[in-house]
């Protein structure tokens, strides 16, 4: 498997690295995002009698922001800090949309059932946030957190932004993006991009165009076709080996060179093999065991391998395993 994770090198042998971070440019939303894996993050809020709260929790300010009637007319209550500043629709939306809210919910449930008044005080998961932003960005820019980015992170996932859309913001920055593009030079042509080449891709990028387009373009110029020895033969085989770790067997190499002998543009092979099912699966193993230091279960891989096949984008994969909660629970 030779799937550039991150565009950082082969990740066969890649593993989860620490937790230190940095800032990066906000950007557009995902359009295909949502699934498996990308539920928003947050510490778990609790759901208890307000008179049995421990004495060592910190004080918060709260706002009564609604309640509703239970059985008996008895009548639970739901409190938020005041520096939230969100609605109730967004608050629910934010934790109990999660894993780590449905415990809360299924506390207020039994106290209702059992007639007492429940509260719903939620605090603000600063450290456990701050951790998330650090562990994304050593991942995803390979650089530590300045504290004006730092904050800006803590600042839109406590007002309700995903942590899958933190990762995709991130994905998708201008600086995401140069060292991806250098990096497919370095493996693909084995120097760094210039400073013209650079601009022009990542121009590219921030108006549509798409991870595989630019391997597409790198794979396909003639600086690549020299290199691989100039032959449709030699320029098959040197795909093979960059793209799947491996060389294509007789069938695969006599239907490619007669594909490039009859006029076949070298991108047009580029393409089919990056939109292959194995280099798919590849891709998303890769991360996994990047990101999660596991491989995916069956499940997770099918989800994530129909997603590329659908048509989302590589960096909407990426993002939903990184705002997954076993990234976060790794995170700290």
């Amino acid at each position: 498997m030779s799937v550039l994770v991150h565009g950082r090198g082969d990740a066969g042998d890649a593993g989860r690295s620490g937790d230190s971070g940095a800032e990066a440019q906000e950007g557009a939303a995902p359009t295909r995002d949502a699934g498996r894996g990308g539920r928003a993050g947050g510490s778990r809020p609790t759901g208890r009698r307000t008179e049995e709260r421990a004495s060592s929790e910190p004080a918060v300010e709260t706002e009564r922001i609604g309640s509703s009637m239970a059985g008996a007319g008895r009548r639970v209550y739901f409190d938020y800090p005041t520096e939230f500043g969100s609605s109730l629709s967004t608050h629910r939306r934010r934790f109990f949309s999660s894993g780590r809210g449905s415990w809360t919910f299924a506390t207020l449930v039994v106290a209702v059932a059992v007639g007492v008044t429940a509260y719903l005080v939620v605090t603000r998961p600063s450290h456990s946030d701050s951790a998330f932003v650090r562990s994304a960005y050593e991942h995803l820019l390979a650089r530590p957190a300045d504290p004006k980015g730092l904050a800006m992170w803590d600042a839109r996932i406590a007002h309700g932004t995903s942590r899958t859309q933190i990762a995709y913001d991130i994905l998708v920055s201008p600086e995401y993006r140069a060292d991806l593009v250098d990096s497919y030079f370095k493996a693909y042509l084995a120097h760094p991009a210039d400073a013209t080449a650079l601009g022009v891709w990542v121009g590219q990028m921030n108006t549509g165009t798409g991870d595989q387009a630019v391997q597409e373009g790198i794979l396909g110029s003639p600086e690549y076709y020299s290199d691989s020895g100039s032959t449709p033969g030699g320029f098959v085989t040197d795909v093979y080996e960059k793209l799947l770790g491996r060389h294509p067997d007789k069938a695969e190499l006599s239907s490619f060179e007669t594909q490039l002998s009859s006029g076949g543009a070298r991108s047009a092979v580029a393409a089919e093999v990056l939109d292959s099912n194995e280099y798919r699966t590849d891709f998303v193993k890769a991360y996994y065991h990047y990101l999660l230091g596991r491989a995916p279960d069956t499940t997770d891989l099918d989800h994530s391998v129909s997603m590329l096949t659908g048509g989302a984008s590589c960096e909407s994969v990426i993002a939903q395993i990184v705002g997954s909660n076993a990234f976060s629970d790794l995170a700290g």
